[in-house]
């Protein structure tokens, strides 16, 4: 009885069937498709008429947020990612902080932004309610017309300002979006795993991964890191900082810390202060004498 032909080792499983595990061959990823059909002129349409210099316009307000854009890895079946607008102040968001002259190291707490799976959970929902679908259905244009995303892609990643909370999902997004597109960011700000004494040894070598799949963003000419010590403890900014150190990002990043359980001098004078909010630290100096 003749055998069944098995099939070949090269088969890709649909990215459903994955297991959501961190380390995967990139053979067993699928990646996009090449465009194989060229685009349509789609000269019936009277949008398309206009010159490109008026589309650009229309573009521009469709697509550029004044907010900050965050991305998270939801890890679903239909949906892998999810992007929602920060909620902070406008002068606490990055498209702020990145253009003021003095550097601003305040800790900003961005859990409010996300709209969490449950109370009291990292987990982003994977399936947006109707309210958000409605901030974001100018997205729709992307994905139904080709000719619109040929136009606008580029504009939608070099002119927002992109947040990623969870570092798993810098190392996700390059598994599921082609080089073309990762080298379009232009302004982009990580925050590393939380990092102390409690946490798992292997921490650490994951988010040497994770700072070695930044190397991808080619086109950067900002990076923020944000490192997450427990305590902000020397040992534990050091240990995050040293995957950092030796790699080959595109521009020299900007680091901060911000520990996750604050550890406050009782003296003020010995706090670390901000060089963009001082908090009149001399003037108290000078009132104490």
């Amino acid at each position: 009885m003749a055998r069944k032909r098995k099939h070949s080792s090269s088969t890709i499983p649909k990215p459903s069937d994955r297991d959501g595990s961190v380390h995967q061959a990139a053979t067993q990823v699928k990646k996009p498709k090449t465009q194989s059909k060229p685009i349509h002129t789609q000269d019936q349409s009277l949008f398309f008429r206009f010159p490109q210099e008026i589309r650009d316009m229309i573009y521009n307000e469709i697509f550029i947020f004044p907010e900050t854009v965050h991305i998270a890895w939801v890890g679903g079946r239909k949906r892998k990612f999810r992007s929602f607008l920060c909620k902070l102040p406008m002068e606490d968001q990055l498209e702020y902080d990145r253009t003021h002259p003095l550097p601003c190291i305040c800790c900003k707490n961005h859990s409010a932004c996300s709209p969490r799976a449950w109370r009291q959970t990292f987990n982003v929902r994977s399936v947006p309610t109707p309210a958000e679908r409605q901030k974001f259905r100018a997205m729709a244009m992307l994905q139904s017309c080709r000719r619109v995303y040929s136009d606008a892609i580029e504009m939608l990643y070099a002119k927002n300002s992109f947040y990623i909370s969870n570092p798993r999902t810098a190392l996700e997004l390059p598994e599921y979006m082609p080089q073309s597109c990762l080298s379009l960011f232009r302004h982009l700000a990580v925050e590393s795993p939380r990092w102390g004494e409690p946490m798992a040894p292997r921490t650490i070598g994951r988010w040497k991964e994770v700072v070695d799949a930044l190397e991808l963003f080619d086109g950067l000419e900002t990076l923020w890191i944000i490192l997450r010590p427990a305590f902000g403890l020397a040992d534990e900014v050091e240990d995050l900082m040293e995957p950092v150190k030796g790699a080959g990002l595109a521009v020299r990043p900007r680091i901060t810390k911000d520990a996750v359980i604050k550890m406050t001098p009782f003296d003020p004078l010995r706090r670390e202060t901000c060089p963009r909010h001082p908090r009149d630290v001399k003037s108290k100096k000078g009132h104490n004498s």
